[in-house]
C-alpha cells in the first residue's frame, strides 16, 4: 500500500507550525488507517519531515515543476497508460543535459533522479491525498493549480484522489478552471468550515455526498495540548500584504493588547506559527515594541509541543494567525481573531462557525479596530471559565467526525 500527499507548504521559503500539524495528524491517522503502508509527502526540507511527522517518508518537491509538461486539458500529455512512454522519454532528456552548465533554478527542473522518483511515486500509488491548508484561493493560485495537477495526473492513471480538510475560497482565472475540471473527480473531499468552502465546492460541480465539513485536521494534535496556570494573553501576529497587515496596522493591535493585559495584570505569551518566510515572532515584536507590558522573551517554539505548551498557559487568545486560534479553541482558550483581509475575513469565519462558541472575528479594516480588541478581549477574558468546557465538548465532537471522515478513506481503495 503507498500513499502519496501533495501539500499545502513544502517548506521552501516558509516554515509554519501550522501546516507541520497538519502533517503531523495525517501522519498518526493514516498510520491507523493502513498500518504498515508506505506514506510518502512532497517536500523541499526532507530533515524536517523526519524530524516532526514521521513515519512520513519525504519526496523531493523539486520535480513537482514536471507536471506542467503534463498539464490537465492536455491529455496526450499526461502519463497515462498509453502515452506513459513520454515521461520516460523526458527523464531521458533530462539525464543527457549536464546541470552544471544551468543557472540554480533550472537544475532542479532536469534532475532525473528526482523526475524518476516522483513520477514513479505517482504511477505506483494506491492513493493520492492533498493535505489542509489555506491554498484554494487566489492569493495563492499557482501553488493551487499545482496541487490539482498532481490529482489530475492521479485521476487519469485511474488512481483514486482525496482531499482533507483544507479551506475553498472563490477563485478567478486558470486556478478556477483547472478546480472544475479535477475536483468534480475526487472521491472524498473534507473542508475545514461549514460556510464558504461547501458552497465553492458546490459551485465548482462536486457532488454534495463527497463533502463533509470537519474542522481543521490540526484539531488532532492540539487537542492533546495540556492546560496549565492560565493567566496570560496568548498573542500572534502576521505582517505581510496577504494579510492586509502593515507595520501600522501591527502597532495598533499592539497597543489594545497592551492595553488588555495591563488593566488585567497579564503577561504577554508569542504565539508564532509562522517562524520563517513572514516571521510571526518578528511582526509581535513589532507590534509589541516600547510597549509597557510584560513579554515572555523565551526563543521562538520550535515545534508544535513546544508551541501548545505555550498555548496552555493563556486565558485568552488575540491572533492574526489562523493556527494559533485553532490550537487554542481545540484547547477551550477563547480567541479574538483578527482579519484585514477577505482571505483571513472568510478564514477565522469559517472558524467561528464550525467551533460555535468562543471565537469573535475582529475586522482590522472597520472603525476603531483597537476598541474593538479592546472591548473582545476584555469579554473573552471575563467569559474564560465559562467558555472553556463547551469549547473542548465541541473540539471532540470534530475529532470524532474527522477521524470518521479519514477511516472513509478505507472504502477507495
Amino acid at each position: 500500500m503507498i500513499v502519496l500527499i501533495d501539500c499545502s507548504n513544502y517548506f521552501v521559503r516558509w516554515f509554519n507550525l501550522g501546516d507541520v500539524a497538519l502533517y503531523q495528524a495525517a501522519a498518526k491517522r493514516l498510520s491507523e488507517i493502513f498500518s504498515g503502508a508506505e506514506l510518502h509527502i512532497l517536500t523541499a526540507a526532507p530533515d524536517r519531515i523526519r524530524e516532526h511527522c514521521s513515519p512520513l517518508r519525504p519526496l523531493s518537491s523539486d520535480a513537482v515543476h514536471a507536471r506542467d509538461w503534463f498539464a490537465p486539458g492536455e491529455t496526450s500529455r499526461w502519463p497515462v497508460d498509453g502515452v506513459w512512454p513520454l515521461r520516460r522519454t523526458a527523464i531521458a532528456m533530462a539525464r543527457r543535459i549536464d546541470r552544471r552548465l544551468l543557472p540554480p533554478r533550472l537544475r532542479a527542473f532536469v534532475d532525473a533522479p528526482q523526475l524518476e522518483a516522483y513520477f514513479q511515486t505517482l504511477w505506483q500509488s494506491d492513493l493520492v491525498l492533498l493535505s489542509g491548508g489555506g491554498y484554494f484561493t487566489d492569493a495563492f493560485a499557482d501553488h493551487a493549480r499545482g496541487l490539482l495537477d498532481t490529482l489530475a495526473g492521479a485521476q487519469a492513471l485511474g488512481r483514486p484522489t482525496a482531499i482533507m480538510s483544507p479551506g475553498f475560497e472563490h477563485m478567478t482565472g486558470a486556478a478556477a478552471e483547472k478546480a472544475r475540471a479535477v475536483l468534480p473527480n475526487v472521491r472524498l473531499i473534507g473542508c475545514r468550515d461549514d460556510t464558504t468552502s461547501p458552497e465553492i465546492l458546490k459551485a465548482f460541480g462536486v457532488p454534495r455526498d463527497r463533502v463533509v465539513a470537519t474542522g481543521d485536521d490540526s484539531i488532532e494534535i492540539a487537542i492533546a495540548g495540556r492546560m496549565q496556570e492560565r493567566n496570560a494573553i496568548g498573542f500572534g501576529l502576521r505582517v505581510h500584504a496577504y494579510a492586509n497587515v502593515d507595520g501600522a496596522r501591527a502597532k495598533a493591535v499592539g497597543a489594545a493588547v497592551a492595553d488588555v493585559a495591563g488593566g488585567a495584570g497579564a503577561s504577554v505569551i508569542p504565539l508564532p506559527i509562522n517562524l520563517v518566510g513572514p516571521s510571526d515572532s518578528a511582526s509581535i515584536r513589532q507590534a509589541l515594541d516600547g510597549l509597557d507590558v510584560d513579554v515572555d522573551s523565551r526563543p521562538d517554539p520550535a515545534t508544535t509541543a513546544a508551541l501548545l505548551e505555550r498555548v496552555g498557559r493563556c486565558r485568552i487568545v488575540v491572533t492574526g494567525a489562523y493556527h494559533a486560534a485553532v490550537f487554542a479553541m481545540a484547547m477551550g482558550i477563547p480567541v479574538v481573531a483578527l482579519a484585514a483581509s477577505d482571505h483571513y475575513r472568510r478564514k477565522f469565519g469559517g472558524l467561528a462557525s464550525i467551533f460555535r462558541n468562543g471565537c469573535r472575528v475582529v475586522d482590522l479594516a472597520a472603525a476603531a479596530p483597537a476598541e474593538q480588541i479592546r472591548a473582545a478581549a476584555l469579554e473573552a477574558w471575563d467569559n474564560a471559565d465559562g467558555l472553556h468546557a463547551p469549547m473542548r465538548t465541541r473540539a471532540y465532537e470534530l475529532l470524532g467526525i474527522q477521524r470518521a471522515f479519514w477511516r472513509r478513506l478505507r472504502e477507495l481503495v
